[in-house]
């Protein structure tokens, strides 16, 4: 093999790791459908004044405002009622998500590119479906994040590998990286894994040999 083929190959490798390494992404998706759109939102203050006082409201009561704060409005739809009416899953509903809205949470620091999150509300502005991050609890940081390579190095160190990770919202209040697999092969049945804080660093969450770990 030559020495160009040697170095391209370890190029190669090198760059893969990375992009593997940076998967901090959740999308925004729109589940109801462009179809029903009546109008796009491209900021919270297009929507009627006493429907965006509600949302952002509730949004600050149920996030935190200083978690509310960090976060980026990324689109919004509003959709007519009776048009909604046409979809299985809400005909005959009453409650139907006429205002549809994404934010976005941008932590690169702390291994989080983009995280997008959807919450509704209907027609007087009543949550629908709540939004996906974490709400508020006296108990955890939300608005204190901790470096991606701390949690690395602790996942590492736990025996996890950590070429890749997940990311999500906890049941104890808290966003979580996921990092799934150990290092060296054993037999599992279920694929062992542990949810790190990002907020405090902690392990809030596991299943498989690191059970103990679980709260």
């Amino acid at each position: 093999m030559t020495k160009q083929r040697i170095l391209f190959l370890l190029l190669f490798v090198n760059v893969f790791a990375v992009a593997q390494h940076k998967n901090g992404t959740v999308p925004c998706s729109e589940e109801t459908g462009s179809a029903y759109r009546q109008k796009a939102l491209s900021s919270v203050d297009e929507l009627p004044k006493g429907i965006r006082r509600k949302i952002v409201k509730h949004l600050k009561q149920y996030l935190g405002g200083d978690f509310y704060s960090l976060l980026s409005f990324e689109k919004g739809s509003v959709y007519n009622a009776d048009s909604l009416d046409r979809l299985p899953q809400y005909k005959g509903v009453e409650e139907k998500p006429v205002f549809e809205l994404f934010f976005a949470l941008r932590k690169p620091a702390s291994g989080i590119d983009l995280y997008c999150s959807r919450v509704t509300f209907d027609a007087v502005g009543k949550v629908v479906s709540e939004i996906e991050f974490p709400q508020k609890r006296k108990d955890v940081p939300t608005a204190s994040f901790v470096p991606l390579e701390r949690m690395v190095s602790i996942a590492d160190s736990l025996g996890y590998k950590t070429d890749s990770y997940g990311m999500g919202s906890g049941d104890k209040g808290h966003l979580v990286l996921r990092f799934s697999g150990l290092k060296q092969k054993t037999f599992s049945v279920n694929i062992p894994f542990i949810e790190v804080s990002v907020h405090t660093g902690e392990v809030v969450s596991g299943i498989g040999p690191l059970e103990r770990y679980t709260r």
